[in-house]
């Protein structure tokens, strides 16, 4: 069981519709940041197929898609982020 089983119909669209939102723009974030639209592309096919499996009466094989694009997203990305060279300010060690 999950949140969806005390909330209403139209609270669990607001839910999904915030989820989806903030998963698109921290991965705008991280496009932007790594230079690349493959996060983003990967975010929003992700919750294109779970938006689609509601509106499709929850089918199964939608939702179950979604998240696995979602999740194989989450772990391809982090790879990719941990190559990604940080720039930090070298600061002179005061003696």
């Amino acid at each position: 069981m999950g949140i969806g089983v005390s909330l209403s119909e139209s609270s669990h669209q607001l839910v999904l519709g915030v989820a989806i939102a903030l998963s698109l723009a921290v991965n705008a974030w991280r496009a932007w940041r790594l230079r690349s639209l493959a996060p983003l592309a990967i975010s929003g096919s992700g919750g294109a197929l779970l938006v689609l499996s509601h509106v499709l009466d929850e089918n199964a094989l939608l939702l179950w898609s979604g998240v696995t694009v979602l999740l194989g997203g989450v772990l391809w990305e982090r790879q990719v982020w941990r190559r990604v060279p940080v720039r930090r300010a070298s600061t002179p060690l005061a003696s």
